[in-house]
Protein backbone atom coordinates (compact mmCIF):
# COMPACT_ATOMS: atom_id res chain seq x y z
CA UNK A 1 0.00 0.00 0.00
CA UNK A 2 1.38 2.67 -0.76
CA UNK A 3 2.25 5.57 1.86
CA UNK A 4 0.24 8.97 1.77
CA UNK A 5 2.16 11.71 1.24
CA UNK A 6 2.99 14.37 3.49
CA UNK A 7 5.62 17.34 3.10
CA UNK A 8 7.89 15.19 5.56
CA UNK A 9 8.81 12.79 3.12
CA UNK A 10 8.72 15.18 -0.07
CA UNK A 11 12.41 14.69 -1.60
CA UNK A 12 12.08 18.13 -3.16
CA UNK A 13 11.15 20.00 0.47
CA UNK A 14 13.56 17.57 1.85
CA UNK A 15 16.66 18.85 -0.55
CA UNK A 16 15.65 22.12 0.31
CA UNK A 17 15.51 22.00 4.08
CA UNK A 18 19.00 20.34 3.69
CA UNK A 19 20.85 22.96 1.52
CA UNK A 20 18.42 26.11 1.63
CA UNK A 21 18.87 27.99 5.68
CA UNK A 22 16.44 30.39 5.10
CA UNK A 23 16.26 33.22 7.68
CA UNK A 24 13.53 32.72 10.71
CA UNK A 25 13.25 36.35 11.42
CA UNK A 26 10.40 37.31 9.86
CA UNK A 27 10.37 41.20 9.22
CA UNK A 28 7.67 42.02 6.04
CA UNK A 29 9.98 43.93 3.66
CA UNK A 30 12.36 41.60 3.84
CA UNK A 31 10.39 38.54 4.02
CA UNK A 32 8.12 40.13 0.76
CA UNK A 33 11.80 40.43 -0.76
CA UNK A 34 12.90 36.96 -0.05
CA UNK A 35 9.64 35.61 -1.91
CA UNK A 36 9.82 37.70 -4.99
CA UNK A 37 13.39 36.77 -5.51
CA UNK A 38 12.76 32.92 -5.00
CA UNK A 39 10.03 33.52 -7.33
CA UNK A 40 11.98 34.92 -10.10
CA UNK A 41 14.74 31.86 -9.55
CA UNK A 42 12.02 29.48 -9.48
CA UNK A 43 10.84 30.73 -13.04
CA UNK A 44 14.62 31.17 -14.27
CA UNK A 45 15.54 27.88 -13.45
CA UNK A 46 13.66 26.27 -15.96
CA UNK A 47 16.71 27.20 -17.90
CA UNK A 48 18.26 24.12 -17.13
CA UNK A 49 15.72 22.22 -18.89
CA UNK A 50 16.43 23.86 -22.10
CA UNK A 51 19.90 23.81 -21.31
CA UNK A 52 20.26 20.35 -20.88
CA UNK A 53 17.87 19.87 -24.68
CA UNK A 54 20.30 22.23 -26.02
CA UNK A 55 23.45 20.06 -24.69
CA UNK A 56 21.49 16.43 -25.81
CA UNK A 57 20.82 17.68 -29.31
CA UNK A 58 24.06 19.18 -29.77
CA UNK A 59 25.56 15.71 -29.10
CA UNK A 60 23.11 13.89 -30.75
CA UNK A 61 23.10 15.87 -34.19
CA UNK A 62 27.16 15.99 -33.82
CA UNK A 63 27.92 11.97 -33.27
CA UNK A 64 24.80 10.52 -35.20
CA UNK A 65 24.31 12.66 -38.22
CA UNK A 66 27.67 14.62 -37.96
CA UNK A 67 26.16 18.06 -38.09
CA UNK A 68 27.38 20.87 -36.12
CA UNK A 69 25.24 24.30 -35.53
CA UNK A 70 26.73 26.78 -33.34
CA UNK A 71 23.56 28.06 -32.27
CA UNK A 72 23.14 25.46 -30.38
CA UNK A 73 26.88 25.85 -29.04
CA UNK A 74 26.04 29.48 -28.13
CA UNK A 75 22.41 29.13 -26.53
CA UNK A 76 23.78 26.75 -24.30
CA UNK A 77 26.46 29.43 -23.07
CA UNK A 78 23.22 32.04 -22.70
CA UNK A 79 21.10 29.46 -20.77
CA UNK A 80 24.07 28.48 -18.24
CA UNK A 81 24.57 32.42 -17.95
CA UNK A 82 21.13 32.98 -16.80
CA UNK A 83 20.86 30.97 -14.59
CA UNK A 84 23.80 31.19 -12.66
CA UNK A 85 23.35 35.13 -12.60
CA UNK A 86 19.95 34.78 -11.31
CA UNK A 87 20.92 32.15 -9.63
CA UNK A 88 23.36 34.29 -7.29
CA UNK A 89 20.43 36.02 -5.49
CA UNK A 90 18.39 33.09 -5.34
CA UNK A 91 21.28 31.63 -3.09
CA UNK A 92 21.42 34.80 -1.28
CA UNK A 93 17.95 34.42 0.24
CA UNK A 94 17.99 31.24 0.95
CA UNK A 95 21.59 31.23 2.28
CA UNK A 96 22.49 28.04 0.59
CA UNK A 97 26.16 29.96 -0.72
CA UNK A 98 29.53 28.43 0.20
CA UNK A 99 30.70 29.28 3.71
CA UNK A 100 34.21 28.17 5.34
CA UNK A 101 32.04 26.91 8.38
CA UNK A 102 34.74 26.26 10.96
CA UNK A 103 34.50 29.42 13.31
CA UNK A 104 31.32 30.61 11.96
CA UNK A 105 28.85 28.02 12.78
CA UNK A 106 30.14 27.65 16.83
CA UNK A 107 29.20 31.81 16.40
CA UNK A 108 25.91 32.96 18.75
CA UNK A 109 23.25 33.84 15.86
CA UNK A 110 23.81 37.79 17.15
CA UNK A 111 27.25 37.63 16.35
CA UNK A 112 27.33 35.95 13.06
CA UNK A 113 24.44 38.31 11.79
CA UNK A 114 26.60 41.51 13.10
CA UNK A 115 29.67 39.49 10.70
CA UNK A 116 27.17 39.47 7.96
CA UNK A 117 26.29 42.94 8.13
CA UNK A 118 29.68 44.09 8.17
CA UNK A 119 29.92 42.06 4.64
CA UNK A 120 26.99 43.16 3.05
CA UNK A 121 28.15 46.65 3.44
CA UNK A 122 31.95 46.54 2.84
CA UNK A 123 32.47 43.63 0.76
CA UNK A 124 28.70 43.28 -1.23
CA UNK A 125 27.94 46.53 -1.81
CA UNK A 126 30.75 47.96 -2.70
CA UNK A 127 31.17 45.20 -5.88
CA UNK A 128 27.54 45.34 -6.95
CA UNK A 129 27.22 48.72 -7.04
CA UNK A 130 30.90 48.54 -9.43
CA UNK A 131 28.83 45.44 -11.20
CA UNK A 132 25.73 47.63 -11.82
CA UNK A 133 26.86 50.28 -13.09
CA UNK A 134 30.03 48.50 -15.04
CA UNK A 135 27.52 46.25 -16.19
CA UNK A 136 25.25 48.86 -17.69
CA UNK A 137 27.92 50.12 -19.75
CA UNK A 138 28.90 46.73 -21.07
CA UNK A 139 25.17 46.17 -21.87
CA UNK A 140 23.92 49.52 -23.37
CA UNK A 141 27.77 49.04 -25.90
CA UNK A 142 26.65 45.57 -27.10
CA UNK A 143 22.77 47.12 -27.74
CA UNK A 144 24.28 50.18 -28.89
CA UNK A 145 25.97 48.71 -32.13
CA UNK A 146 23.10 45.87 -32.17
CA UNK A 147 25.83 43.21 -31.35
CA UNK A 148 25.47 39.47 -32.58
CA UNK A 149 27.52 36.28 -32.73
CA UNK A 150 30.87 36.57 -34.31
CA UNK A 151 29.64 33.41 -36.11
CA UNK A 152 27.79 34.40 -39.51
CA UNK A 153 25.53 31.12 -38.68
CA UNK A 154 24.83 32.13 -35.06
CA UNK A 155 22.87 34.03 -32.75
CA UNK A 156 21.65 37.51 -33.10
CA UNK A 157 21.22 40.01 -30.44
CA UNK A 158 23.65 39.41 -28.05
CA UNK A 159 22.91 42.46 -26.12
CA UNK A 160 19.92 40.72 -24.77
CA UNK A 161 22.49 38.14 -22.71
CA UNK A 162 24.61 40.95 -21.63
CA UNK A 163 21.53 43.09 -20.73
CA UNK A 164 21.32 39.80 -17.73
CA UNK A 165 24.52 41.07 -16.12
CA UNK A 166 22.97 44.36 -14.25
CA UNK A 167 19.63 43.02 -14.41
CA UNK A 168 21.61 40.33 -12.11
CA UNK A 169 23.21 42.48 -10.07
CA UNK A 170 20.21 44.15 -9.38
CA UNK A 171 18.25 41.12 -8.04
CA UNK A 172 21.15 40.48 -5.88
CA UNK A 173 21.54 44.00 -4.51
CA UNK A 174 17.35 43.11 -3.30
CA UNK A 175 18.42 39.97 -2.22
CA UNK A 176 21.35 41.47 0.11
CA UNK A 177 18.45 44.25 1.53
CA UNK A 178 16.52 41.83 2.54
CA UNK A 179 19.51 39.96 4.67
CA UNK A 180 20.53 43.41 5.68
CA UNK A 181 17.21 44.15 7.16
CA UNK A 182 16.30 40.78 8.67
CA UNK A 183 19.65 40.88 10.48
CA UNK A 184 19.45 44.69 11.57
CA UNK A 185 15.79 43.48 12.67
CA UNK A 186 17.00 40.72 14.41
CA UNK A 187 19.49 42.08 16.39
CA UNK A 188 17.24 44.80 17.36
CA UNK A 189 13.94 42.91 18.25
CA UNK A 190 15.33 39.36 17.86
CA UNK A 191 14.92 36.31 20.84
CA UNK A 192 16.90 36.01 23.75
CA UNK A 193 17.90 32.49 21.98
CA UNK A 194 20.07 34.47 19.50
CA UNK A 195 22.47 34.83 21.82
CA UNK A 196 22.91 31.68 22.55
CA UNK A 197 26.63 30.35 21.74
CA UNK A 198 30.59 31.37 21.13
CA UNK A 199 31.64 35.17 21.36
CA UNK A 200 33.81 36.23 18.00
CA UNK A 201 36.78 36.93 20.49
CA UNK A 202 38.65 33.59 18.82
CA UNK A 203 37.68 34.62 15.38
CA UNK A 204 39.19 38.30 16.30
CA UNK A 205 42.89 36.37 17.58
CA UNK A 206 42.57 34.33 14.73
CA UNK A 207 42.08 37.16 11.70
CA UNK A 208 45.01 39.97 14.43
CA UNK A 209 47.53 36.33 13.80
CA UNK A 210 46.73 36.45 10.23
CA UNK A 211 47.41 40.58 10.63
CA UNK A 212 50.89 39.67 12.18
CA UNK A 213 51.53 36.96 9.55
CA UNK A 214 50.84 38.79 6.75
CA UNK A 215 53.24 42.16 7.91
CA UNK A 216 55.94 39.34 8.74
CA UNK A 217 56.23 38.07 5.48
CA UNK A 218 56.32 40.95 3.70
CA UNK A 219 59.59 42.39 5.16
CA UNK A 220 60.68 39.23 3.42
CA UNK A 221 60.35 39.82 -0.18
CA UNK A 222 61.36 43.12 -1.92
CA UNK A 223 59.19 44.29 -4.33
CA UNK A 224 55.88 46.40 -4.37
CA UNK A 225 54.08 43.33 -6.60
CA UNK A 226 55.22 40.40 -4.02
CA UNK A 227 53.97 42.56 -0.82
CA UNK A 228 50.96 42.92 -2.55
CA UNK A 229 50.27 39.33 -3.85
CA UNK A 230 51.13 38.37 0.14
CA UNK A 231 48.64 40.34 1.28
CA UNK A 232 46.48 39.52 -1.09
CA UNK A 233 46.32 35.65 -0.26
CA UNK A 234 46.68 36.03 3.43
CA UNK A 235 43.30 39.19 3.16
CA UNK A 236 41.66 36.58 1.09
CA UNK A 237 42.36 33.49 3.59
CA UNK A 238 41.79 35.18 6.31
CA UNK A 239 38.39 36.84 4.92
CA UNK A 240 37.06 33.13 4.57
CA UNK A 241 37.27 32.13 7.90
CA UNK A 242 34.99 35.03 9.25
CA UNK A 243 31.92 32.24 7.37
CA UNK A 244 31.85 34.93 4.62
CA UNK A 245 30.13 33.18 2.00
CA UNK A 246 33.32 32.27 -0.59
CA UNK A 247 31.85 34.83 -3.30
CA UNK A 248 31.96 37.28 -1.18
CA UNK A 249 36.01 37.84 -0.61
CA UNK A 250 36.28 36.52 -4.09
CA UNK A 251 34.70 39.26 -5.86
CA UNK A 252 35.77 41.97 -3.35
CA UNK A 253 39.76 41.02 -3.18
CA UNK A 254 40.00 40.93 -6.66
CA UNK A 255 38.31 44.71 -7.07
CA UNK A 256 40.09 45.79 -4.18
CA UNK A 257 43.42 44.54 -5.46
CA UNK A 258 43.07 45.62 -9.03
CA UNK A 259 42.56 49.12 -7.32
CA UNK A 260 45.56 49.36 -5.53
CA UNK A 261 47.74 48.05 -8.28
CA UNK A 262 46.36 50.38 -10.44
CA UNK A 263 47.23 53.21 -7.75
CA UNK A 264 50.46 52.02 -7.50
CA UNK A 265 51.22 51.65 -10.96
CA UNK A 266 50.46 55.21 -11.22
CA UNK A 267 52.42 56.82 -8.76
CA UNK A 268 49.66 57.50 -6.41
CA UNK A 269 50.81 55.27 -3.30
CA UNK A 270 54.25 57.33 -2.66
CA UNK A 271 53.10 58.34 0.71
CA UNK A 272 53.43 54.97 1.61
CA UNK A 273 56.89 54.60 1.02
CA UNK A 274 56.66 51.40 -1.06
CA UNK A 275 57.78 51.77 -4.81
CA UNK A 276 55.61 51.88 -7.74
CA UNK A 277 54.17 48.45 -10.12
CA UNK A 278 54.45 47.85 -13.02
CA UNK A 279 51.42 45.59 -13.48
CA UNK A 280 50.02 47.50 -16.46
CA UNK A 281 46.49 48.23 -15.27
CA UNK A 282 44.46 50.79 -16.54
CA UNK A 283 40.88 52.01 -15.21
Amino acid sequence: MAAEYSPDNDPIQTYQRLHEHEDNDGQPIATAIDRSVKAIGHVVMWANILLVAAIVSQILLRYLLNQHYPKLDEIQWHFYGLVTMIGMSYALVTDSHVRVDLFHMQLSRRAQRLIEVAGILTLLAPFIYLMIDQGYDYFHESWRVGERSSSAIGLPARWALKAVIPISFVLLALAALARLIHDVHALLRGPASEREGASPRRLILLLFGFAVVCVALTFLVETTEEKLVITMFLTFIALLFTGYPVAWPLAVIGVAFCGLAYLFDNGFMLWTGLEDTFTGLDY
